[in-house]
């Protein structure tokens, strides 16, 4: 997805690109943002990769509420996103960054981290 400006607006579609059940349901659209060097650590600290992802079916499908979502520009092909996310099922928090890289012309996911907390 091509954005024309760096704002937190846009940057929060991309985010919610990547949370949607719809699209968590079907790995096509999650994999088409993510770049092909993507790495995550997850909650409990396991790194994975584009090609971990590549393997899924799906993900959880729990409904996810973005909360103080905000962005900080490093430069005008990189952007880190970070939010507050809840577990509408679980009612559980996790404190979210994502690195946003400007691939070929497509914003791609290069990086994420999520981190569990306590809730707020």
């Amino acid at each position: 997805m091509i954005l024309k400006e760096l704002t937190k607006e846009n940057f929060q579609k991309l985010d919610e690109i990547h949370l949607s059940t719809n699209n968590r349901q079907s790995m096509a659209e999650i994999l088409a943002i993510l770049s092909k060097s993507y790495i995550e650590i997850t909650q409990s600290g396991i790194v994975t990769d584009y090609e971990y992802y590549k393997s899924l079916n799906s993900l959880s499908t729990n409904p996810l509420e973005i909360i103080h979502y905000d962005i900080k520009i490093i430069d005008q092909t990189k952007v880190l996103s970070y939010y507050k996310l809840k577990d509408t099922v679980k009612n559980t928090y996790t404190m979210r960054s994502n690195l946003w890289v400007l691939e070929d012309g497509n914003w791609k996911l290069t990086f994420h981290q999520g981190t569990k907390i306590v809730a707020p």
